[in-house]
């Protein structure tokens, strides 16, 4: 299988940023090499919500979402290919972080 361009994931960020923003997400993006491979890391906080998405090169990628004050936690898998993959996946992101309404 075919290595997932980590630039989908950059782009897929920035393209969500200003709304994270306008509700008062502070988000931080890191791009880099690990031993195993590249890998970006998504970092994501509100006041209740903290959510951390790391997508490795390969196209494995896992999310895992806390409630602050609950201390709940919930973990996603997924196996993206495509940049379209991506953006459903940081849509996902979005629902968990972002307020409905």
């Amino acid at each position: 299988m075919a290595e997932l361009d980590l630039r989908h994931v950059t782009a897929a960020v920035h393209a969500h940023a200003d709304e994270w923003e306008s509700v008062g997400v502070r988000w931080n993006l890191t791009v880099g090499s690990e031993r195993d491979g590249s890998v970006a890391s998504i970092t994501c906080e509100t006041g209740q919500i903290s959510a951390n998405l790391t997508v490795k090169s390969d196209g494995d990628a896992e999310m895992n979402v806390v409630n602050q004050p609950t201390k709940l936690s919930s973990l996603y898998y997924y196996r993206l290919a495509t940049g379209d993959d991506v953006t459903t996946c940081l849509d996902e992101l979005t629902r968990q972080i972002v307020p409905p309404g």
